[in-house]
């Protein structure tokens, strides 16, 4: 009898043992920009799908369930190779999601360690054209911003200047967000009437321009500060 016990007892230990150690609410994100966020003890995020996921730790595995009905969801079984707070590298084992490969490691770096201190910015522009009609956004290094759309009379051009407070808040928002991993974003497929989004960016001595791309998730979030937030009145 006791035996059992002991066995029983040992097979619980061995299924409930393991758990992610990264914090509730962190983000960590991929170099491929897929994001992954701990809900809470059992519902995970990630951008590949467009529902949180259940999850569960047997000792070195992660196990991702759909939660809901949405097909598009991906399921998997990863083995842990590594879990600490600021990173998680997980081996795909079984997987149920177009673009994840067998053998190929999934290696999550927390958003904190990928920030960039923004120093030197100079310009950035962001335009919007297609299915949701056209927008244009320019912000200097002298803190004047200009901005059109579809909706203003002729497409005027708005032309004001951020506050010393606002200024800090978009400058730190670009950090936060990641905005020199933006390259890495993927050009949009061939879709009917999308709406294509070109950005480019002058700062920390480097330019880039991006043209047709699809945003990450960090990088939605982004756009939605930029389009939205920045261009209200001071």
């Amino acid at each position: 009898m006791r035996i059992i016990i002991v066995i029983t007892l040992f097979l619980l230990t061995n299924i409930t043992k393991g758990q992610l150690k990264q914090k509730v609410g962190d983000i960590l994100i991929s170099d491929s920009l897929t994001q992954f966020e701990i809900k809470n003890d059992s519902l995970i995020d990630i951008s590949l799908n467009s529902n949180w996921c259940k999850y569960l730790v047997k000792s070195d595995t992660l196990i991702v369930r759909k939660n809901g009905n949405d097909r598009v969801d991906f399921e998997g079984v990863f083995k842990i190779l590594n879990n600490n707070q600021d990173s998680l590298i997980l081996l795909p084992l079984k997987y149920f999601k177009s673009g994840i490969y067998k053998m190929d490691t999934l290696k999550f770096i927390t958003v904190k360690k990928r920030i960039i201190p923004i120093k030197n910015f100079q310009q950035l522009i962001i335009e919007q054209y297609g299915y949701m009609g056209y927008k244009k956004l320019v912000v200097n290094y002298d803190k004047t911003v200009s901005y059109s759309n579809d909706d203003s009379p002729r497409t005027k051009v708005n032309i004001f200047k951020l506050s010393d407070l606002k200024y800090n808040e978009f400058i730190d928002t670009l950090s936060k967000c990641l905005v020199f991993m933006i390259p890495f974003n993927k050009k949009m497929g061939d879709v009917y009437d999308p709406t294509y989004t070109d950005i480019s960016v002058q700062s920390n001595g480097q330019y880039f321009k991006m043209t047709g791309i699809e945003f990450s998730k960090i990088h939605n979030t982004l756009y939605k500060y930029l389009m939205f937030s920045l261009i209200k009145p001071q």
